[in-house]
């Protein structure tokens, strides 16, 4: 059985590529029992599937979106922060 962790890293690549069949099946048995799973699998397709069409928007009109320096520090500091825990 998989943990919550092995889950949500699971459900996060999927939404970028295509699972081994064993991954899917694991996840699958997982999702059934655990309901903050299934929550975070769905907030993670809409979150995903929001930056496709801004992406795609993006794209279309030729703009580029860049995050300031500031920005990418703070940002950089969560991820730290949260990796810590």
């Amino acid at each position: 059985m998989l943990s919550c962790d092995e889950a949500t890293m699971l459900i996060t690549r999927s939404d970028f590529e295509q699972l081994s069949s064993i991954k899917q099946f694991k996840l699958k048995m997982h999702l059934a029992s655990c309901s903050m799973c299934r929550n975070f699998k769905q907030q993670s397709s809409i979150i995903t599937s929001q930056v496709n069409v801004l992406k795609k928007e993006l794209d279309t009109n030729k703009m580029r979106v860049a995050l300031s320096d500031d920005s990418k520090k703070n940002l950089q500091g969560l991820i730290d922060k949260n990796l810590k825990k």
